[in-house]
């Protein structure tokens, strides 16, 4: 599933149903109840997740692109998570709780938070 543009959630139940998931633009949850993809969720701008429900259902929250803003209002828990590219700023306060993998890979990682609560997958700079 590709959406070309923002992604926003305000109310009432999304579950994906694909193996991967693009959202090329920002990702907003502001109610809800919000279920990933399986497979590899992909957000290439920045991802709010002001209140709401967000349920990882075992796959990966990747963040590409350019520069964008993690908004968690406080904290939110994530499965497995790359950050892939671009400087990726969390709110100051926020903190990304990833339970599986952590892979930051390609990216930049400003302020806030990072709780990693499983492995770390961190590629060899030599």
């Amino acid at each position: 599933m590709t959406i070309n543009g923002p992604f926003a959630q305000t109310a009432g139940t999304f579950t994906s149903t694909s193996g991967t998931m693009t959202v090329s633009g920002s990702f907003s949850q502001t109610g809800g109840s919000f279920t990933s993809t399986v497979g590899t969720m992909t957000v290439t701008g920045n991802f709010t997740k002001d209140a709401g429900t967000f349920v990882p259902n075992g796959g990966i929250l990747r963040f590409a692109g350019g520069p964008a803003t993690i908004d968690l209002g406080e904290s939110a828990t994530f499965g497995d998570v790359t950050f892939a590219a671009g400087t990726k700023t969390i709110v100051s306060g926020n903190t990304v709780v990833v339970t599986g993998l952590l892979t930051p890979s390609g990216s930049v990682v400003n302020v806030g938070t990072i709780a990693a609560r499983g492995p770390i997958a961190q590629a060899s700079t030599a």
